[in-house]
């Protein structure tokens, strides 16, 4: 089915209004922090809008979890408290979807913020890494074009560059390099808070075999769904309504409370990037004790967050770990010094040193 066609859209609409209909009673089920509480409660709108999705990488629609607004748009930073909201949330907030940003990025500043940022990651990553692994078009993100030169080959290439896809791309690189060396060719992976679906996308083409879940809230959901099938038009995907049914789905998007979908020791990898730091205590708590009775022995699991955003209860050092895992990964980020790598092996056994214990160190 094609993204423009409006029964795709119908068909989010009816995934979003079950997942609505299925949140647990009482403060959104704890779903939602005051992070997250930025949605308007007839958010159903707009899937009456087929124009606004296409270039949903530059409205409102992903305001919060697409870093280009808060780098090239004033007023994109949540205030501190729970009320009042800047500029951009309140488009999403008065549902204006007028585009933010331009596909094509000309201001100098802006142009030389994405190139810096490029010339950093590929000398972390690598450079074929990179090249391989840049965002398609899908959901037209504002880019620039820039030429670049392989050692291997004569001519020259045009490239687009994103600026919130580059940051993913460290991010990625750890997960994908430490989990080819472990799990297998069809791993089912969990992503909690993923965001638009970038990271998701990244997964899929480093293992096409995979069974990716991906845990949200019901309009993030909806924005991963019409992203992912726009980025894989041929890929399966699944939503809550035909979850039990799809066995064989590359995604399956779920609301982040219907963990009990997901069997014991069923999953080989779980991811969560930069998002748990913005979750509530009690959120966190329920995530790690799923992600514990969720992930194999030996499966990994992936946590990138920052080391404090304001919440004493949700600092990185206290993530409730028990005690089998065994450090793979632990570092500061080198593109966000104030991102923590972490990643860890789940173990048949209890570990004498654990990873509550190598986190004691961290700031």
């Amino acid at each position: 089915m094609d993204v423009s066609d409006p029964e795709f859209l119908e068909r989010l609409r009816r995934s979003y209004e079950l997942a609505v209909a299925d949140l647990p009673q009482g403060n959104d089920g704890g779903q939602k922090s005051k992070h997250w509480n930025v949605f308007p409660a007839d958010y159903a709108r707009v899937f009456d809008e087929p124009a606004l999705w296409p270039s949903l990488l530059r409205n409102a629609l992903t305001v919060g979890f697409n870093d280009d607004f808060l780098v090239f748009c004033e007023g994109g930073e949540m205030p501190p408290g729970e009320s009042g909201r800047e500029a951009l949330w309140e488009k999403r907030w008065n549902h204006d979807y007028a585009e933010l940003l331009p596909e094509r990025l000309t201001d100098p500043k802006q142009v030389e913020r994405i190139r810096n940022l490029f010339v950093k990651v590929v000398a972390q990553c690598g450079p074929e890494f990179i090249m391989d692994n840049l965002a398609t078009s899908a959901g037209s993100p504002a880019s620039i074009d820039a030429k670049v030169q392989r050692q291997d080959r004569a001519a020259e290439e045009v490239i687009s560059l994103n600026y919130h896809d580059l940051l993913l791309l460290p991010y990625a690189w750890q997960i994908i390099r430490c989990g080819k060396a472990i799990l297998g060719d069809s791993p089912v992976i969990l992503e909690i808070g993923g965001g638009y679906g970038g990271m998701a996308a990244k997964l899929l083409e480093a293992w096409p075999d995979a069974t990716i879940y991906l845990l949200d809230l019901p309009e993030v959901l909806a924005v991963q769904a019409y992203y992912l099938h726009a980025r894989f038009p041929e890929a399966r995907l699944s939503l809550l309504d035909d979850a039990r049914d799809s066995p064989d789905a590359n995604f399956v998007l779920l609301p982040g409370w219907r963990t009990d979908l997901l069997a014991d020791q069923s999953v080989d990898l779980a991811i969560n990037v930069r998002s748990m730091m913005e979750m509530s205590r009690p959120v966190i708590e329920t995530y790690f004790a799923e992600i514990q009775r969720m992930v194999r022995d030996d499966g990994l699991f992936a946590c990138m967050n920052r080391y404090y955003k304001g919440n004493e209860d949700t600092r990185f050092k206290v993530y409730p770990f028990d005690h089998k895992w065994q450090l793979l990964l632990s570092q500061v980020s080198v593109i966000q010094p104030h991102i923590h790598e972490l990643i860890v092996q789940r173990t048949a056994a209890p570990q004498h040193f654990t990873v509550s214990a190598a986190l004691e160190s961290l700031p």
